[in-house]
């Protein structure tokens, strides 16, 4: 009987530095999600529109600032596109969203055919861009091999086909999310 009470001590013993052991990591790391917003605009009355803009999480991020000496790694977690006006409010057009690293190599090319901006203001949802999972793992390849320098972007929106009166004026953001791992 004494044999009996030794085993069950000694295994929930075993049991409970197992448990604590392995899940010490889980504790000394914190998820942080770092949003960010990159604002294009284009303008004119040409058939065919395009323009990007710059950001970069290290000078342009204030999460990310606070944060980036405890970074461990960064991740990819959701894009999407939303209007902030349109003129005409009537217009459409095919419009590709494209989103390239600091070195102007293209991380994702999304096209959205036949959209009407004005659907994506708000108090409407943003157009949430559906990568393919081989984007998403180019992105955070991406982000991996630039987590200690900070990871640049250069958003793009294009608009062709454009329908409706000239001048053409859309203006509209791109949000994405990171995730990243943080220690404590």
């Amino acid at each position: 009987m004494a044999r009996y009470i030794k085993t069950i001590g000694s295994s929930a013993f075993l049991l409970f530095l197992m448990l604590t052991w392995n899940g010490c990591d889980q504790f000394n790391t914190l998820p942080l999600n770092i949003p960010f917003t990159m604002n294009v605009a284009v303008e004119g009355s040409e058939q065919t529109l395009s323009n990007s803009t710059n950001f970069c999480l290290s000078t342009d991020s204030q999460t990310y600032d606070d944060y980036k000496d405890k970074i461990k790694s960064l991740h990819f977690i959701e894009a999407a596109f939303r209007t902030l006006s349109v003129s005409p409010s009537d217009i459409t057009g095919n419009m590709t969203v494209s989103l390239q690293d600091g070195n102007g190599t293209t991380l994702f090319s999304y096209a959205i055919p036949g959209v009407n901006p004005s659907d994506y203001m708000k108090p409407n949802s943003p157009y949430i861009l559906q990568l393919t999972q081989a984007q998403i793992d180019f992105i955070n390849t991406y982000l991996s091999n630039v987590l200690n320098s900070g990871a640049c972007f250069t958003a793009t929106i294009t608009v062709d086909n454009l329908t409706g009166n000239p001048p053409y004026s859309i203006k509209g953001a791109i949000d994405m999310v990171i995730e990243a791992e943080t220690e404590l």
